[in-house]
């Protein structure tokens, strides 16, 4: 889900997107002591890798739009 967002310059909304991408993968790390999560992540993280990390380092927008 992509959402409009307005009377953000570029670079912050850069920022914002990054750090949202941060937490995400935190979130990743946290759970891998938990043994039980590891098939859950095991499908996810590619996903999430090919659907936001791979076009946000491309410079595209993947959470907010214009």
């Amino acid at each position: 889900m992509v959402l409009p967002i307005y009377d953000v310059n570029e670079d912050k909304l850069l920022l914002i997107e990054g750090f949202m991408l941060i937490s995400i993968i935190g979130f990743y790390a946290f759970m891998m002591g938990n043994e039980s999560a590891h098939v859950w992540m095991r499908e996810h993280m590619p996903k999430f890798c090919a659907k936001q990390c791979l076009p946000y380092l491309s410079g595209e927008r993947i959470f907010y739009t214009r």
